[in-house]
């Protein structure tokens, strides 16, 4: 049961993890179209310029809009990445919490386990110790004559 629990734990925790790194993405994905579509307007205005100069502007702006919008999607992923490695680290001390709790708990059944049986082998000892003294001297032959007599009284109601 204890295992079961840790999985659906885990599955809990991965379905979360997806839904927010899927959020995340989407979410990004929005601002990084429309960062591009800005930029590609401004750049497809300075490229119809009939300045070289401002042509290789926009050639540069395109080439530096490129690598910051990959750099942008590398911290995005690093990000993500040690979020996940928080909540990977979270579950493993919930995990490590929970094994020193059934250790302790099998402990303490172990330790159950041993009284009772302690105590079983005493009644047993008692039993026999018992039926010993009922068996012998003057108690066995008052056991006997009463054992007899139930026999005489059920065998007479018969």
């Amino acid at each position: 049961i204890v295992n079961l629990l840790s999985q659906v734990r885990t599955l809990r925790t991965n379905v979360d993890d997806l839904a927010a790194e899927r959020d995340s993405a989407i979410e990004e994905k929005r601002r990084l179209e429309s960062r591009l579509q800005e930029a590609a307007d401004t750049l497809e205005d300075l490229s119809r310029s009939d300045s070289p100069a401002m042509r290789n502007a926009a050639t540069y702006d395109r080439e530096l809009l490129e690598l910051k919008s990959g750099l942008a999607q590398q911290e995005d992923i690093a990000a993500a990445a040690v979020g996940k490695m928080r909540r990977a680290e979270a579950l493993a001390q919930e995990l490590q919490k929970d094994i020193v709790a059934e250790r302790e708990a099998n402990v303490q059944l172990h330790k159950d386990k041993t009284a009772v049986e302690k105590g079983l082998k005493d009644l047993q000892l008692r039993l026999v110790d018992l039926e010993t003294k009922g068996y012998s001297g003057s108690a066995g032959k008052d056991v006997r004559f009463l054992h007899g007599r139930i026999q005489e009284v059920s065998t007479s109601h018969h």
